[in-house]
C-alpha cells in the first residue's frame, strides 16, 4: 500500500471510529460576545437549530473596522466533546472562489495575467475545447465571471473510496468544454475556477494550494485558513456531518479553486473587511484599492438572482432593502456557509456550519444579524417574511411547431461518441434512445427562454461516471444554426452527490 493510500485510510478510519482519549471541551477564550439582546434574534435561530440536530455553526461580525461578535455553538467534533469557536476551520465551499479571484489578481497587478487574454493562452496540456464558440474567445475575464461559456460541473473524491482526483490538465481536457459562446450568458460553472486555480499554479510555478497560503492568506494574517488537501487536516478542522448527524469523511474536489478551502469565521470576516479596503495592523495591503474595485464591478447585469449582478467571485445586489449588498455563499456536503459585505455601513457577517442544512439557516442567519444592526433592513426583512414571494408552479411543457419531430444527432464524451434520438410528440410526451439503450420517457420537460431541459433513465460507462449510479439530463439545450444543442449531463443520484460531469450534444431534425 502507497504512503499516500495508508494516509486516506488512517483519516476515514479517524472518521468513521473517532478516538474519545483524552477528549475535553475546548473553551475559546477569543470569543467576542456582545450584550445578549443585540443579537437575541440571530442566537434564538441559531440555538433552536443546535438542539434540533444541527451540529454547529459560528459567527462572526465586524463593523467600521472592528469585530464586534464572533461566538461558536455546538460542536465542532461532537464525538471528541470539542466545541465550535470562532477559530473552527470550516468548509467554505464556493467562497474558496472569493478567495481564488483575489490570488488572481494579485497576478493581474503584477502584470503576469492579462484579464482579456484567452485563458487557453495560460495552460498547458488541458486546453478549452470549443463547441458551441471559438475557445479563444473565453478569456481569462469571463471565466472569473461565469461567463467563458462553460457548463454546470462538479466532482468529489472522498477519503475512504480508494481514488482520487485526476490532474487539472486531464479534467480541463474531459470536462473544459464551451456548451454555450463565450459571454452570451452566465453559468455558474465550478471548472472555471478550477481553470483559474490551474492559471494561478502554471503562471507562479507554484502548487495552487501553496502560492494561496504564502501570497493571501498569510499577508492577509488568516493563520486559521488553507486549501484541504487530503490527507493533509489542519488540527481544528471541523468535522463534516450529514444531515442525519453521520460523519462525512474529508473529500478532494477536481476543482481545488472553486470549493476546498477551509476557513475559521474569524478569518472569514477580516478576508470580507479586506475587501471593504479596512486598514487592519496584521494585513499587508496585496491588492490596490483600484483593483478592488474592480473585483466588485459588475461584469454584467443579471447574475444567479434576480436583483443581482456577477463581479470576480461576488455577487451583488444594488438594493437590499436600500442598501448594496456584496456576497457569496458556499454549500457542500458536510457545510454551509454565507458571507456578506454592506460597503456603505463597512459591515461584514460570516456564518458557517459543519452540517449541510435542509434549510436556508446560514441566510437567514446572516439577515437576522444585518437586521439587529440596520433598522431599514429589519423593516424590509419583516415584511418580506410576513408575505414572502411565492414560487411560480412550472408550466406544463407545450413543445412549439420548431420542437415538435424526430431529432437524431450525437453525444460527445471525453472519451468517444454515442448516438442520441429524441422523439418530441405534439402531446409533449418525449421519448429518448440513447446509446442503444432501452427507449425511455424524459421527464420533468421544459422549454423556456429558450432552454430545452429534461432528465431520463440511461448510464455512461465511462471511468469517472460508471463508478456510481446517475441519471442523464439534457441541459439547457438551445437550437443554434437549425441543431439543438447544449449539455448531457451524467448526474449522480444516490449517496454523498459525488458529480454531475458534463458532455456535448447535438442533434438535428429530420
Amino acid at each position: 500500500m502507497t504512503r499516500r493510500a495508508i494516509g486516506w485510510l488512517a483519516i476515514s478510519l479517524a472518521l468513521t471510529y473517532p478516538s474519545t482519549a483524552g477528549a475535553a471541551v475546548v473553551q475559546d477564550t477569543a470569543s467576542i460576545v456582545p450584550p445578549v439582546g443585540r443579537f437575541a434574534v440571530a442566537r434564538a435561530r441559531i440555538d433552536s437549530a443546535v438542539n434540533n440536530g444541527l451540529v454547529s455553526m459560528t459567527v462572526a461580525v465586524a463593523m467600521n473596522g472592528r469585530i464586534i461578535w464572533a461566538e461558536g455553538f455546538g460542536w465542532a467534533d461532537k464525538e471528541r466533546r470539542i466545541r465550535a469557536s470562532p477559530h473552527s476551520m470550516y468548509g467554505v465551499g464556493s467562497i474558496s472562489k472569493s478567495y481564488t479571484a483575489t490570488a488572481m489578481m494579485t497576478l493581474v497587478e503584477k502584470g503576469l495575467v492579462q484579464l482579456d487574454r484567452p485563458a487557453n493562452d495560460y495552460l498547458g496540456r488541458g486546453k478549452i475545447r470549443g463547441f458551441a464558440g471559438d475557445a479563444d474567445k473565453a478569456t481569462v475575464r469571463l471565466v472569473l465571471s461565469h461567463r467563458a461559456g462553460l457548463p454546470r460541473h462538479h466532482q468529489e473524491f472522498y477519503a475512504d473510496e480508494g481514488y482520487g482526483r485526476p490532474t487539472m490538465d486531464e479534467t480541463i481536457m474531459r470536462y473544459g468544454i464551451l456548451v454555450n459562446p463565450p459571454g452570451e450568458r452566465y453559468v455558474y460553472a465550478n471548472l472555471d475556477y478550477g481553470i483559474a486555480d490551474h492559471i494561478i499554479e502554471r503562471v507562479s510555478k507554484r502548487p495552487y494550494e501553496d502560492f494561496m497560503v504564502s501570497d493571501v492568506f498569510i499577508p492577509l494574517g488568516l493563520t486559521r485558513t488553507y486549501v484541504l488537501v487530503p490527507p493533509v487536516i489542519r488540527p481544528g478542522t471541523v468535522v463534516l456531518y450529514d444531515q442525519n448527524g453521520k460523519i462525512i469523511p474529508y473529500f478532494d474536489f477536481d476543482q481545488r479553486g472553486g470549493g476546498s478551502t477551509f476557513s475559521s469565521m474569524y478569518d472569514l470576516v477580516r478576508f470580507g473587511m479586506f475587501h471593504l479596503k479596512n486598514r487592519l495592523p496584521e494585513q499587508r495591503h496585496i491588492l490596490a484599492d483600484s483593483t478592488i474595485d474592480r473585483m466588485h464591478s459588475a461584469q454584467f447585469k443579471g447574475g444567479p438572482g434576480p436583483a443581482q449582478d456577477y463581479a470576480f467571485a461576488w455577487n451583488i445586489d444594488d438594493d437590499v432593502f436600500g442598501y448594496q449588498v456584496f456576497s457569496h455563499s458556499g454549500g457542500m456536503p458536510g457545510g454551509a456557509t454565507n458571507l456578506r459585505l454592506v460597503p456603505a455601513k463597512n459591515i461584514v457577517v460570516a456564518a458557517a456550519s459543519n452540517t449541510y442544512p435542509r434549510d436556508r439557516l446560514t441566510f437567514n442567519i446572516a439577515d437576522d444579524i444585518l437586521a439587529a444592526l440596520l433598522p431599514d433592513y429589519a423593516a424590509g426583512l419583516e415584511r418580506r417574511r410576513a408575505s414572502p414571494p411565492g414560487v411560480a408552479p412550472r408550466p406544463a411543457f407545450v413543445p412549439t411547431p420548431e420542437l415538435v419531430g424526430t431529432w437524431t444527432g450525437q453525444v460527445v464524451t471525453w472519451q468517444r461518441t454515442l448516438p442520441i434520438r429524441m422523439v418530441v410528440k405534439p402531446d409533449g410526451d418525449v421519448h429518448v434512445t440513447f446509446d442503444n439503450q432501452p427507449e425511455a420517457l424524459l421527464n420533468g420537460v421544459s422549454y423556456m427562454n429558450g432552454d430545452f431541459n429534461g432528465r431520463f433513465t440511461g448510464s455512461l460507462s465511462e471511468p469517472d461516471i460508471g463508478r456510481h449510479p446517475h441519471v442523464l439530463i439534457l441541459e439547457n439545450l438551445r437550437l443554434r444554426n437549425g441543431k439543438l444543442c447544449g449539455t448531457f449531463m451524467a448526474s449522480e443520484v444516490t449517496g454523498r452527490g459525488h458529480y454531475s460531469l458534463p458532455s456535448w450534444v447535438e442533434m438535428e431534425r429530420k
